[in-house]
């Protein structure tokens, strides 16, 4: 019994590391996207920001919100791990 529960606990870590990976994914996406469309000007980016800043815009929140939610998923997960251990 005492190896299912390890195995299980190696399992929940690797799910943990994947999920704050996600997370930091879901973060730097829509902050590089953002970064290279305000910083520099160019005429492509000036076109693609006056045809779809709302699509930019709703896609950056979207992937924050995700963000958000993979955070709490593996928040609630670390608590159930430590209230088996």
């Amino acid at each position: 019994m005492a190896t299912d529960a390890n195995k299980y606990l190696e399992y929940l870590d690797k799910e943990m590391t994947i999920m704050g990976i996600l997370s930091a994914v879901a973060i730097a996406a829509p902050a590089g996207i953002l970064n290279s469309l305000i910083g520099e000007k160019s005429a492509f980016k000036e076109q693609l920001w006056r045809a779809g800043p709302f699509f930019v815009l709703g896609a950056s929140i979207l992937c924050t919100f995700s963000a958000a939610f993979f955070y709490i998923a593996r928040t609630q997960s670390r608590g159930r791990e430590r209230l088996q251990l």
